[in-house]
């Protein structure tokens, strides 16, 4: 049996954090001041929340870095709760949520639930349009978020 070359995985890694990082930026925007996100949550750089104080000043340097280290978190954490393969843009999705959200949120979901059953992905895919609340709010942004991880899951 073959074995896998550990530099070849570490860089498929990255090239797929890269790439989620491309997908979830552009929904996060830039907040170079630290303030309240639309419910109420202290949130800085790019949708960075943990530690945040209402009012730091992040550099560039240290946004870069809590968004790397945040898409991290997010791959791992979708790996900890996804047991099945999937797609690259799968993956990317399944990402995104648990940056948004949180690994619980997708630990305890009916999409991982449904996927880790091995139903198809036409299957579980369109649970990701569930996913459109925040503090019980429906945030127009989460249904434009939502919609596009469908296609995405669909697509790849």
């Amino acid at each position: 049996m073959a074995q896998t070359n550990p530099r070849v995985l570490a860089g498929s890694v990255a090239a797929l954090i890269a790439a989620a990082i491309a997908f979830t930026a552009p929904w996060e925007g830039d907040v170079r001041v630290a303030a309240p996100d639309p419910v109420g949550i202290p949130t800085e750089c790019r949708g960075h929340t943990a530690g945040v104080v209402i009012g730091h000043r992040p550099t560039s340097a240290e946004c870069d870095a809590e968004f790397w280290s945040d898409m991290w978190n997010a791959y791992q954490g979708e790996q900890q709760c996804i047991h099945v393969s999937t797609t690259p843009g799968q993956t990317i999705a399944l990402m995104d949520m648990v940056f948004n959200g949180g690994k619980r949120m997708l630990c305890r979901s009916t999409l991982a639930r449904m996927a880790n059953a091995g139903k198809p992905a036409s299957a579980w895919c369109p649970q990701f349009k569930r996913f459109v609340y925040a503090k019980g709010r429906k945030l127009r942004g989460l249904v434009r978020r939502a919609n596009a991880r469908y296609s995405l899951c669909l697509k790849t």
